[in-house]
């Protein structure tokens, strides 16, 4: 845990692993310690700073509407979403959130500012929210993508780094193409839509 980019209750963190180690028996909190300077965390030492997270996980715990501005493959757009929920993935945080567009998920690391609206929302919690996306009907994607096009669209396609198809939902593929024009040509993103269901 200590591993993870900020973490938005790292305080609750910190004491809630002083309280487990105090608990422990006296001869597995020395294996312990001794372990972890055997068993190391390696990977990306090269995480993005993402210094609106606690920010953003206030608005989720009180479900308060935020306005962000966020960079973008064109650059700076503004955006007002309902963060419904929070997850880290490869030691990034992402923000998911409601919008006129539907459900999407955003970086915080590319947050360049945030504000905390007054307006409040209801909706289901994020695990509900992500079966219902699942759900809908779509169509089969299979794309050839260049490492740049996948490093592009990382935050888009889920597990881009190990496949070429995705199901994504009709009113996701509006979005979806967008995304893959931003891309670019260097990306040399070729796709073919199968719309069998």
């Amino acid at each position: 845990m200590e591993q993870i980019p900020d973490v938005p209750f790292g305080d609750l963190r910190d004491t809630l692993s002083d309280w487990y180690v105090n608990e422990l028996p006296h001869d597995l909190e020395t294996k312990i310690a001794r372990l972890e300077k055997n068993i190391l965390w390696l990977g990306n030492k090269t995480v993005p700073p993402a210094p609106f997270t606690k920010d953003v996980y206030r608005a989720v715990e009180q479900r308060q509407k935020i306005e962000l501005t966020y960079t973008t493959t064109k650059g700076s757009r503004t955006f007002t979403i309902a963060p419904v929920g929070m997850a880290l993935l490869d030691l990034k945080w992402y923000v998911y959130g409601l919008s006129e567009y539907g459900l999407r998920q955003y970086r915080i690391d590319r947050i360049e500012a945030l504000q905390l609206l007054d307006e409040t929302f209801e909706a289901d919690d994020l695990a509900r929210l992500l079966e219902a996306s699942d759900e809908r009907s779509g169509v089969t994607v299979r794309l050839n993508i260049t490492p740049l096009g996948r490093r592009l669209l990382e935050d888009v396609l889920p597990d881009i780094a190990e496949k070429n198809e995705w199901d994504v939902p009709e009113a996701e593929l509006s979005f979806l193409s967008r995304q893959l024009l931003a891309a670019g040509r260097k990306s040399r993103c070729w796709s073919r839509l199968n719309c069998g269901r």
